[in-house]
Formats: C-alpha cells, structure tokens, sequence
C-alpha cells in the first residue's frame, strides 16, 4: 500500500515526465515569437539605415529607423503570438513550474513530520496535474 507522499512523488515524477517532451517546442515558439521580430528591427538598423542614409539627411534616416523599428517589434511581435500563443504557453508553463515547487516543498515538509501537510499534499499535487495538462493543451492547438 503506498503512502500519500509516495503517492504525491509519483504523480509529481510522472507530471514532470510528461512535461519534458513539451520544452523543446515551447522554446522553438519563444525563438520564433520574439527572435523574428528582433532579426528584422536589426535589419532595417544596420542595412535598411544604411540604404535609406544614401538619399536622406542622418535625423531623417534615425527617426525613420526608429519608427519602423518599433512597428516591426510591435506588430511582428503581436502577429506572431496571434499566430503561436508563445507568451500565453510560457505564461502557463511558468505557473506549472510554480506548483510543481510548491508540491515538492509539501513533499519533503511531509516528510519530514509535518502532518498539517497531508492533508495539501493530495490538493497540490492535483493543482500541479492541472497546470500541466493546461499548458500541454495550448501546445496541442
């Protein structure tokens, strides 16, 4: 008969298991998200100012730069988390990793003697199920 911890480190171990395959395309979605955006705002920077630098005055080509900069960090960046739910992915993946701390501070608080803990061990470790199977959800879509 397994305890409430073993039962508890279980569903933690197994979580944390299931969770791991998901990183990699959180992590290609992030770079996706944010580097595409930051690579074109460094393109029109460096080449693009430079081009534009030729027929216009220095002022001119700076404060044109700078406005296109922030529509291509602003727009680009809004038009891809439309597209891949990045940030809402990290977003959730982050509170996962919250209650998946949480559940191991209860576990080894458990323990360790402390009976108050029992009674949140089950409740956290259901939380930290909860959180995961959501971030996995947003994955999938």
């Amino acid at each position: 008969m397994t305890t409430p911890v073993e039962k508890a480190q279980k569903q933690h171990d197994d979580t944390q298991a299931r969770l791991r395959p998901y990183l990699m395309p959180l992590l290609q979605r992030l770079f996706i998200t944010y580097g595409a955006p930051l690579l074109a705002a460094l393109f029109v920077s460096t080449v693009g100012a430079m081009l534009v630098s030729r027929a216009l005055p220095d002022s001119t080509t700076s404060l044109l730069a700078l406005v296109v900069n922030v529509f291509v960090l602003f727009y680009g960046w809004r038009a891809l988390e439309k597209r891949t739910r990045a940030t809402a992915a990290f977003a959730l993946y982050a509170q996962a990793a919250r209650e998946r701390r949480t559940l191991a501070k209860l576990i080894a608080q458990t323990k360790a003697g402390d009976t108050l803990s029992h009674d949140a061990l089950a409740r956290q470790a259901q939380a930290y199920t909860a959180a995961a199977e959501a971030f996995m959800a947003i994955l999938h879509d």
